[in-house]
C-alpha cells in the first residue's frame, strides 16, 4: 500500500496506516532531482512498468540521485533523461526518454512520453544497450511518433493568447494552432469508449483548451501516428479556463480527465516582466475538476473492487479481466503482496490466459519474482501473438545468459515475421557469444538494416566483434539492397574507427575486389569517416 509522490528534489513514500485519510508514514526515498528551473520543468509522473520498476519523466531535467535509506550508495548523475527506480530497493537508473509532463505504458510494454512541442514520443532504446559499444555513433533513445513543433497541428475553438504570443523572438510567428503544452499523454485501452478508440493515444493541450486523439500504426520496432479527425479534436472547449492536464483510465474502463481550470496556467517566468502585474495567476486554484468520458451507451454499473480480493488467487484471476485497469491493478497488488504461493497460478496464466495482455502481465510478474523457467520461456517464444514473443525475449534476458541450452530458441526469433520481435531479439543477442548468435544478428541485419533503430540495436551489441560480424554479414544473401548498403556503411565506419590501419587497408582492398559492386561506395565512405574520426591519426 501507500503512494509515491514526486516533488523535486524528492520522491516521497506516503502511507495511511490508521485509516483516517492522512499519511502518517512519510519518508523521502530518493532525492537529488534538479529543482532549480520552473515547476514546469521537473521530474514527475511515476508510472509502474510491466517489469515492476517505477518510471518517471525527467521533466527535461536531470540530477544527482541518492537514497537517504541507502547512504552508502553512489549517486546516479544524469542530464535530460527519464529514469526509473525499484519500489523495494530504491535503486535508481537513468533511462531513455526526454519527457516533460506525461508518461504512459501500454499493455504490451511500449513506453510513450511527451514534451511541449513533441506530443507523442516512443522510447525505443535504453542507454544500457547503447553503452555496450563505445564506438557507436548513435545515442538517441526517442522516436517522434507524431508530427512535432510547427507541424504538430491542433484545432482549438477558443480564442486565447498563449505564452508564445508574449515572447519577442516569436512575434509574427506564433505557435498558436500547434502544440505548445503537450502533456498528460495516455495510451487508452479501456472499454468505456468504442473499440476504435482502444490503442489510441490521447494528449492534453491545456494552453489551447483541448484534448487530441491520435491513431497509432506499427512501423518496424516503433510507431507512427495520424490525427483521428480532420480539422477538429476529440475534445475542445470555448471556455478558456478549461485546462486539461492529465488523463487516466478508470476502474470501469472510462477515460478520466483532470482539468486544472485556471484563468492563467503559465508560470510567471514565461511572461514578460512588464506584463506580469496584469495577469491573475491565482483565480481558479480551488476550482480544479475531474471529468469522466464514455460512449453514450456505456454501462458503468458493473464494477470489480480489486482491493477487496483477499485470496491471492482472486488477484491472479483478475489478471485475465477484459478491463485493463483491473489487470494493471491486480498486477500491482500481486507485486506488493509478493505471495510466492501464487507462482503456479501466475505461470499458468502466462501460458494459457485467453488475452495476450493477460499473458504479458503474468510474464512480467514471473520476471519480477525471479520465477521464470526455461520451459515457460520456450513456450512464450512460440506464442501466437508477437507482443508476447517480444516481451518474453526481454524478460528472459538473464536466462539466455546463464542457460546456453535456451539460446537456440532465441536464435529462431531472428527470423520472426514481426519486426518488433526481431528488434528485441537483436538487443538480447548482442549480449551473447557464439557463431549461431553472429549468424542470427546477420540475418536480422540483412532484412532490417535500413531501419535506423534496428541498426543501432545490432551495432550496439557487436562491440569488439566488428570484424567477425562483418565477415559473417557479407556472406548473407542480399535480401534488401537498402538494408545491405546501410549496414555496410555503418560497419565500414566502425571498422575505420576501431581496426588497425593494416586491417583497414585489407578491408579496403577486399571491398574493391569483391565480385559484387553492391554497396561499395557506402562502405568506403563509412570506412573513410571512421578513419577520419580517430584521434590516433593526424
Amino acid at each position: 500500500g501507500g503512494v509515491f509522490v514526486t516533488c523535486a528534489p524528492d520522491i516521497f513514500y506516503l502511507k495511511d496506516t490508521t485509516g483516517d485519510g492522512i499519511a502518517d508514514l512519510r519518508k523521502v526515498v530518493l532525492t537529488g532531482f534538479n529543482d532549480t528551473k520552473t515547476s514546469q520543468i521537473r521530474m514527475g509522473t511515476p508510472t509502474l512498468g510491466l517489469d515492476g520498476w517505477v518510471y518517471v519523466t525527467g521533466g527535461l531535467n536531470g540530477g544527482s540521485i541518492t537514497s537517504p535509506l541507502y547512504p552508502d550508495r553512489d549517486a546516479v548523475s544524469y542530464t535530460t533523461a527519464d529514469g526509473r527506480f525499484h519500489p523495494d530497493t530504491f535503486e535508481f537508473q537513468a533511462t531513455g526518454g526526454k519527457s516533460q509532463f506525461g508518461l504512459t505504458i501500454n499493455p504490451y510494454g511500449d513506453r510513450f512520453g511527451s514534451s511541449n512541442r513533441h506530443p507523442v514520443q516512443h522510447i525505443v532504446l535504453e542507454p544500457w544497450y547503447l553503452d555496450r559499444n563505445k564506438h557507436l555513433n548513435f545515442s538517441e533513445s526517442v522516436k517522434y511518433v507524431s508530427r512535432v513543433e510547427s507541424n504538430a497541428l491542433v484545432f482549438p475553438i477558443s480564442d486565447i493568447a498563449i505564452t508564445a504570443d508574449f515572447m519577442p523572438k516569436l512575434i509574427g510567428r506564433s505557435h498558436k494552432g500547434t502544440f505548445t503544452a503537450a502533456g498528460g499523454i495516455l495510451a487508452f485501452h479501456g472499454t468505456g469508449l468504442t473499440p476504435a478508440h482502444q490503442g489510441n493515444i490521447f494528449i492534453c493541450e491545456p494552453a489551447q483548451n483541448l484534448v487530441q486523439r491520435q491513431v497509432l500504426h506499427q512501423e518496424m520496432a516503433s510507431y507512427t501516428s495520424d490525427l483521428a479527425y480532420e480539422g477538429k479534436e476529440f475534445l475542445a472547449s470555448s471556455d478558456t479556463w478549461f485546462n486539461p492536464v492529465f488523463l487516466q483510465l478508470g476502474p470501469e474502463g472510462a477515460l478520466y480527465l483532470a482539468d486544472m481550470h485556471r484563468k492563467v496556467i503559465d508560470h510567471p517566468s514565461y511572461i514578460p516582466e512588464q506584463a506580469r502585474n496584469q495577469m491573475d495567476f491565482e483565480s481558479g486554484k480551488n476550482k480544479g475538476r475531474i471529468y469522466r468520458i464514455t460512449r453514450m451507451d456505456f454501462d458503468a454499473s458493473t464494477r470489480v473492487d480489486v482491493d477487496t480480493m483477499t485470496p491471492t488467487g482472486q488477484l491472479v484471476s483478475a489478471l485475465e479481466s477484459p478491463e485493463e485497469w483491473i489487470r494493471s491493478t491486480a498486477h500491482r497488488l500481486l507485486l506488493e503482496r509478493s505471495d510466492l504461493s501464487s507462482l503456479a497460478s501466475i505461470k499458468s496464466c502466462a501460458i494459457q490466459a485467453k488475452l495476450a495482455e493477460s499473458r504479458i502481465r503474468a510474464l512480467g510478474l514471473l520476471g519480477s519474482f525471479g520465477a521464470l523457467d526455461i520451459k515457460t520461456v520456450q513456450t512464450l517464444l512460440r506464442d501466437q501473438r508477437p507482443e508476447v514473443r517480444a516481451q518474453a525475449i526481454l524478460v528472459a534476458q538473464d536466462l539466455f545468459e546463464t542457460h546456453p541450452e535456451l539460446v537456440p530458441a532465441l536464435v529462431v526469433t531472428a527470423d520472426d515475421p514481426s519486426a518488433k520481435v526481431r528488434f528485441n531479439s537483436a538487443l538480447i543477442l548482442g549480449s551473447l557469444e557464439g557463431n549461431e548468435v553472429m549468424q542470427a544478428l546477420a540475418r536480422i541485419a540483412a532484412q532490417d538494416g535500413a531501419d535506423r533503430w534496428t541498426q543501432a540495436a545490432i551495432l550496439s551489441g557487436i562491440g569488439n566483434r566488428v570484424s567477425e560480424f562483418t565477415e559473417v554479414f557479407r556472406k548473407q544473401p542480399v535480401q534488401n539492397i537498402e538494408a545491405y548498403s546501410a549496414m555496410m556503411m555503418y560497419l565500414g565506419r566502425l571498422l575505420g574507427s576501431t581496426a588497425t590501419l593494416a586491417e583497414c587497408q585489407s578491408f579496403f582492398k577486399e571491398v574493391l575486389n569483391s565480385k559484387t559492386n553492391i554497396s561499395v561506395i557506402p562502405t568506403l565512405l563509412g570506412l573513410a569517416a571512421g578513419i577520419e574520426s580517430r584521434e590516433d591519426i593526424s
